[in-house]
C-alpha cells in the first residue's frame, strides 16, 4: 500500500524538471539516488530502445514497448547500486500537472529482478507517494 512520500521538496522538484525536460509524448522522467545523493536522471525516448527495455518487454508481453523508459535509462546510466528511485510524469491541459507515474509491468520487474532500488517515489495525480519493494 503506497503512503505519502518523504523525500525533502527540492529532490521531488528536481524529479518533475527532469519529466519536463523529456521529448517524449508521454513526459516521464526518473531520478536515482544512493544513500540520499542524485546519482544519475533520464527521461523517457520514444525514439530511442536498448537491448534490456526490449528483453523485459518481451518477458512482461509488451515487446511494442521498446521504447527507453525513464526508469530503466537512469539504471543503466547509473551503473551503480542505487536504494531509490524518484519517477514523476507531466501533462494536462498546462503541460506540467503531475499525473501518476508508478512503474509499468516492465520497469517493475525490471527494478524487482536487475537492481538493488527497494524505495520507489512516484507522482500521482494528488502529489508523490512511496512504495517500498524490498524482502519484508
Amino acid at each position: 500500500m503506497p503512503t505519502p512520500s518523504f523525500l525533502k521538496p527540492e529532490i521531488l522538484n528536481q524529479a518533475v524538471s527532469v519529466a519536463m525536460a523529456s521529448p517524449s509524448k508521454k513526459k516521464v522522467g526518473s531520478i536515482l539516488l544512493k544513500k540520499s545523493k542524485v546519482i544519475a536522471s533520464a527521461v523517457n525516448l520514444d525514439f530511442k530502445t536498448h537491448p534490456i527495455q526490449y528483453a523485459y518487454g518481451c518477458k512482461v508481453g509488451k515487446p511494442e514497448k521498446a521504447y527507453i523508459h525513464s526508469e530503466i535509462g537512469v539504471l543503466i546510466r547509473a551503473r551503480d547500486t542505487a536504494d531509490t528511485i524518484v519517477v514523476a510524469r507531466v501533462g494536462g491541459h498546462s503541460k506540467i500537472e503531475l499525473r501518476c507515474a508508478r512503474p509499468c509491468s516492465i520497469c517493475s520487474a525490471y527494478l524487482k529482478y536487475e537492481s538493488k532500488v527497494v524505495h520507489i517515489h512516484y507522482s500521482t495525480d494528488e502529489g508523490f507517494m512511496y512504495e517500498y519493494w524490498g524482502d519484508t
